[in-house]
């Protein structure tokens, strides 16, 4: 069963909506960050503030690029499912963009690099005000449609995530004239690499997609800014770790692909050993700062040890609540 003209045009409407405010807060991004006059007088320029900043910059490409590709199935018949999984993608964006508006406000509370505010910063505090309405705006919005979707006796109808994208890979490959047959056998190949693996082993699949992603966001930076091997090296882990929780954590969330719904021990260990990692990194000197180590002293080595044993330490963690997720649902 498919979902009625006004209530596809409904939702399609909340769709565009959402993706616009989320191209509007990605240039915001770019624009304060890139242009040193404006970011020096921000008061959440530095970690761990801007963790949350750099962070978004890749995520929200991310997920609306993800959207922006399923939106090229609603010209036809749409599955209910096929719209709630757009909407559900959205509605997690606007969360990530609140958590990382949050960042930026707290900033502000404590008055970060205070000795820099002028009135551009007054200007951007105003940026932010009035960002931080309209995600709530887009929260309430996205709460609705998904509710109003749920109430659809079939909303569970329809193909998932990844099945979606190898039609949409196949339906660009038939319209690429010349390129078609190349393109058509590039779509065979990924949903021989990638899409069926993310169906029968999932965490494994997004485990050497991040490990890629890691190697290929990192590149430019390294080069740029000519890190030595073993920072470079960590600088890799940092982002294979952060985009693997982003895999993991939104394919969970979003059932890019079914499952059984029940956490398992191996992965749950993973995911929160890769929230760890980067945690670690991000807050290094106040764990430094805890724990003795000297600061200003501190060398990639030390480094190194602190992101490794904040993994240690967030695997052990993820093992924990893996066994006592466990034996509730034995006791169920």
């Amino acid at each position: 069963m498919n979902l009625d003209e006004r209530t596809r045009s409904a939702a399609l409407g909340v769709i565009i909506r959402n993706l616009a405010f989320a191209l509007l807060f990605w240039l915001t991004l770019e624009a304060t960050k890139g242009i040193g006059a404006v970011y020096a007088h921000e008061p959440w320029q530095d970690d761990p503030y801007d963790a949350g900043v750099s962070f978004m910059l890749t995520a929200v490409p991310f997920l609306t690029g993800l959207c922006l590709l399923r939106l090229t199935l609603f010209t036809g018949p749409v599955p209910p499912r096929r719209a709630l999984d757009v909407l559900r993608t959205l509605r997690i964006q606007a969360v990530l963009i609140a958590g990382t508006l949050l960042l930026e406000w707290s900033a502000v509370a404590v008055g970060a690099h205070r000795a820099s505010w002028d009135v551009g910063t007054r200007l951007l505090i105003g940026l932010l005000a009035g960002l931080s309405v309209t995600t709530g705006a887009a929260l309430v919005d996205l709460s609705r449609a998904v509710r109003r979707l749920r109430a659809c006796p079939d909303h569970r109808t329809g193909p998932d995530w990844v099945t979606d994208l190898v039609v949409v890979g196949r339906g660009f490959s038939r319209h690429a004239g010349i390129l078609a047959s190349p393109l058509a056998r590039s779509v065979d190949t990924l949903e021989a690499l990638v899409a069926r693996p993310l169906h029968r082993h999932p965490v494994v699949t997004a485990g050497w997609l991040a490990a890629l992603g890691g190697l290929v966001i990192g590149v430019p930076q390294i080069v740029l800014e000519r890190y030595g091997p073993e920072l470079a090296l960590l600088f890799v882990v940092i982002n294979a770790a952060s985009l693997f929780t982003l895999f993991v954590v939104v394919g969970f969330l979003l059932q890019a692909v079914p499952t059984s719904g029940r956490v398992r021990a191996l992965p749950a260990a993973a995911v929160t050993a890769c929230i760890a990692l980067p945690g670690a990194a991000t807050f290094r000197d106040a764990l430094w700062a805890v724990t003795g180590v000297d600061g200003g002293a501190a060398t990639v080595d030390t480094l190194w040890t602190t992101c490794a044993a904040a993994a240690a330490v967030g695997g052990a963690l993820g093992l924990v609540f893996a066994a006592g997720a466990s034996a509730v649902h034995r006791h169920r």
